[in-house]
This record gives C-alpha cells, sequence and structure tokens, in this order.
C-alpha cells in the first residue's frame, strides 16, 4: 500500500503501490492552461486546479509554484485580463450544504455554531467555543459539552486571513476510499491523523514569522533591516493585508489614494522650478555628496504610477490603523466615521442585521490587531490622522491635499535616532516587505525597486512639504512681528 500527501491542497490518496505512477510534470501555455486554471463565473474567481484555491495574483503564482517562463506567463495573463475577478471579500458564497465544488480539492472538517440564524463557521474547536461563549453566553455543561456541529467546509482562498469557509454536503460513502481494504483500515486513520496533526502545525506555523528561522538564515540584508525581530511572532499575511489598497467599499480611502495622485503630481511638476543642483541634493542618498543627476520626473508613467501606490498603501494602511484604534471596526468605514459614532441608531434596536455588522466588525479587529499593535505613532500623526478622514468625508480637494501634505512631513521629517522602527514610515516599509503569497519576507532583490519608489516619494514630496511648512513658519514670524 502507498500513502502520498500532497503539501500544497491537504488532499491524501492512498491507493496499492503497483497503481501509482509519476507523471511529468506537463509544460503549461497560453494553449494548454485551460488544464491548470479554471475560471467560475458564477463566483468571479479564476483557481487552480493542482493547489484547490482562488488566485490574487496570477503571473506570481506561475512563476512561484508551476515555474512558467516569463514570456508564456505574460500571454496566460493577457488571456485572462478580460476575466472579471472579485476581491475576496466580496466573492459570494455558495448556498450551505450544498455540492462540494470539485475544483477546491478535499472539504476540510470545521465546526458550525448550532444557534438558529448564526452560521458561524470556525475550523479551529477552541475560535468556535470562544464564539458560543462571547456571542450566545454558552457554558460548557454536562447536558450541552458542545454548541456546534461538526461539518465539512470548503473555500476559495486559502491565504491567512482571508478563508470564507462555506458548508458542503459530503454522502457518507464518499469518505470511504475504494482502494483501501478493510485490513489496512486501522493503519491508514492513524497515518491520516498524523498526516493532518502535521499539516495544521505546519498552518499555524506558517502564519508566523519564525523567529528561530530568522536566526538561523540571518543574510546581511535582514541583519541590516531588523525585520525579522520587529515582525517576530506576528501574523504577516494580516499586516499585508491591512497595508492593501481600498476595497470597491472603502469610499474615503479611494478618495485617499486620488488625493495621493494629485499630492505626488504637483510635487514631480513642481521640479522643474528648482536649480539642478537643488535637485541633485534632492537625489542624492548621501549627506554629504550631490548626486550625479538630478531629481526629475520619471520618463516612464507607469513607473511613477507604480511608485505612487507604495505611498497610497502606506496612507491606506494608516488610516486603517488609526480607524480601527478607535474602535470604529469595520462597521465605521462603512459609515465613514472615525470616531466611532453612529448618529440615528438607537442602541435598544439591534435586530439581525446588527448582529452581522458586529461579527464583521469583530472579524476585522482579528484581522488588524498586529498592525494595530506595531504601528507607532508620534506627536500629532494621529491627530493629523483624524483630520484627513474628516476632510475626505467633509471638506473641499484644496484642502484634502493640505491635509495629506500635513501629514505625509509628519511622516517624513520624523526624526529617530537608533530606534528606526519608532517611525510609521519604516515600520510601513518592513510590511511593504512581506510577500503575502509567499507569507515570507522580501529578499534584498525582490525589494529594492519597491525601496527605490518610496524613496522617490519622499523626495518629491520634501519639496512641497518643506515649501508648505516654510512659508507656515515665515507666516507665523510675521504674525508675531
Amino acid at each position: 500500500m502507498n500513502i502520498s500527501w500532497n503539501l500544497h491542497t491537504g488532499v491524501q490518496h492512498i491507493a496499492p503501490a503497483e497503481r501509482v505512477a509519476v507523471a511529468a510534470a506537463p509544460q503549461f501555455t497560453a494553449e494548454n492552461i485551460d488544464e491548470l486554471l479554471q475560471y467560475e463565473p458564477e463566483y468571479k474567481v479564476l483557481i487552480c486546479k493542482d493547489h484547490g484555491y482562488a488566485l490574487q495574483n496570477i503571473n506570481r503564482h506561475l512563476e512561484k509554484h508551476h515555474s512558467i517562463a516569463a514570456k508564456e506567463r505574460k500571454a496566460i495573463v493577457r488571456k485572462y485580463a478580460h476575466y472579471p475577478l472579485l476581491e475576496p471579500s466580496h466573492v459570494p458564497l455558495p448556498l450551505p450544504l450544498g455540492p462540494r465544488l470539485e475544483v477546491l480539492g478535499e472539504p476540510i472538517d470545521a465546526f458550525l455554531c448550532e444557534e438558529e440564524k448564526c452560521g458561524f463557521v470556525s475550523v479551529n474547536r477552541s475560535v468556535i467555543g470562544q464564539h458560543c461563549n462571547k456571542k450566545h453566553d454558552w457554558e460548557s455543561t454536562k447536558e450541552n459539552r458542545e454548541s456546534w456541529s461538526k461539518v465539512k467546509v470548503q473555500t476559495f482562498f486559502a491565504t491567512g486571513g482571508l478563508q470564507r469557509y462555506f458548508t458542503v454536503h459530503v454522502a457518507p460513502d464518499q469518505a470511504a476510499d475504494p482502494l483501501v481494504s478493510v485490513e489496512d483500515d486501522a493503519d491508514v486513520t492513524r497515518v491520516l491523523d498524523e498526516c493532518r496533526r502535521a499539516k495544521e502545525e505546519h498552518d499555524r506555523e506558517m502564519e508566523k514569522a519564525d523567529e528561530m528561522v530568522a536566526r538561523t538564515d540571518r543574510t546581511g540584508w535582514f541583519n541590516r533591516t531588523g525585520w525579522p525581530e520587529h515582525l517576530a511572532r506576528r501574523n504577516l499575511v494580516h499586516l499585508s493585508h491591512a497595508s492593501r489598497m481600498p476595497d470597491s467599499g472603502e469610499r474615503l480611502l479611494h478618495q485617499a489614494v486620488r488625493i495621493v495622485d494629485l499630492v505626488i503630481e504637483k510635487s514631480v511638476a513642481g521640479l522643474s522650478s528648482l536649480a539642478i543642483e537643488t535637485r541633485r541634493w534632492l537625489k542624492s542618498a548621501k549627506r554629504e555628496e550631490a548626486d550625479v543627476r538630478p531629481l526629475a520626473r520619471l520618463q516612464n508613467p507607469e513607473s511613477q504610477r507604480r511608485y505612487a501606490g507604495y505611498w497610497k498603501r502606506f496612507m491606506c494602511y494608516c488610516l486603517r490603523v488609526v480607524a480601527t484604534d478607535e474602535g470604529c471596526g469595520a462597521r465605521s468605514h462603512g459609515n465613514n466615521s472615525i470616531d466611532g459614532s453612529n448618529e440615528g441608531t438607537e442602541e435598544d434596536e439591534i435586530d439581525e442585521e446588527d448582529q452581522t455588522e458586529d461579527e464583521v466588525d469583530e472579524e476585522c479587529q482579528y484581522l488588524i490587531r498586529d498592525a494595530r499593535q506595531l504601528f507607532p505613532s508620534h506627536g500629532k500623526q494621529k491627530e493629523l490622522a483624524r483630520e484627513l478622514w474628516c476632510a475626505l468625508e467633509l471638506e473641499d480637494e484644496q484642502t484634502q491635499v493640505e491635509k495629506m501634505l500635513e501629514l505625509s512631513g509628519s511622516f517624513i521629517f520624523q526624526t529617530v535616532g537608533d530606534r528606526p522602527f519608532s517611525s510609521a514610515l519604516t515600520h510601513s516599509l518592513a510590511v511593504l516587505g512581506i510577500d503575502e503569497e509567499m507569507n515570507r519576507l522580501r529578499t534584498a532583490g525582490d525589494f529594492s525597486y519597491m525601496l527605490a519608489g518610496v524613496v522617490y516619494c519622499t523626495s518629491v514630496a520634501n519639496l512641497v512639504v518643506g515649501v508648505r511648512g516654510s512659508k507656515v513658519r515665515l507666516g507665523s514670524i510675521q504674525g508675531n512681528d
């Protein structure tokens, strides 16, 4: 008897040794990629059949997990470019206890809250117990030891923090493998249990930055950045997810992103008014020596958009952290409030929809918990973030630009001394250095272009922020006179 374990999908296969054949991995191209990828139009997701989950970045997945050449990857990405894909949080879920989706692989064990109209699902027994206790005042007794049922579930996304489990119906006879004899049943059960426990332990470890691995894999790059120590025992996927670009429902963050574009363009446009020597100093990475080339507009507009995208992620990260830190959670994002106020509602009129929103709030707070704990605040930075948020909702565009510049300047010109991670900007670089799909920290080669983008944005923003600060200080002096 031959037992194999798929580390990617967690699917076990057991068969007699003579029936197992090793097939050479196919070379995928745009013509035969349908053998590997499957688009589900009902849910608007693209699923890898080998791994059994939906993809967020097609190009990166094909490169990292299937070693497909760059030319073929570009052709494949073009092939699926016209397919609409939804964000993980917006993908509709199948109806409960429907048929399993074969493309997602084998369903896994989970626990379903038995409270009527609740529907909460978790693959962790401790989490489901905490839920029942907190939400339904359940306590374990001899008569009622458990307030949940065991179910089979699937999920479109396997990345930690993005799983949204849905229950599926699995017929009892589907659990039996016709290739396994009755005599082997005890051994099979034991081996599968060991594999399942090993996989669960592996998944838990993969979600955190392992300090022991960091100590044994100490390259000069990680020694220099200090990321492994700073992010130790934190959920890397959750941190990276907190710095994502706005979701479709985050209206004010979309406006913040648009204002960042205006700020960067305003800053770049102002470079032509400076002397070449000044721009050489702005371009220089050295305090004592000007750069050979002056700071200027990038020749490739796409490069400037990509560079601006890194500053957009930083601002989204900052605003999300400050918003949830005020206790407003996901619901406040929906109401565009940063102070937690909800005018026009009465606390004693909590209906089923309110309870659902509470669940969303709890999930939002859980996903951003590490970000809130690590994100540093200096001086008036939180206050400036609140002012920007209010301006995005209530003020005109010019005021929003001014508030964005003021908040950006507070990060750029902060003195950190020998405590680099006391700066939110330095901390955000560590978060930007997380490869969310691989759940690992980026090496120097994978991060250098991102660092160049952030440096470019801070350099051009120096022009507008510095001039603006000089005008404020000059006005203050004249007022005193």
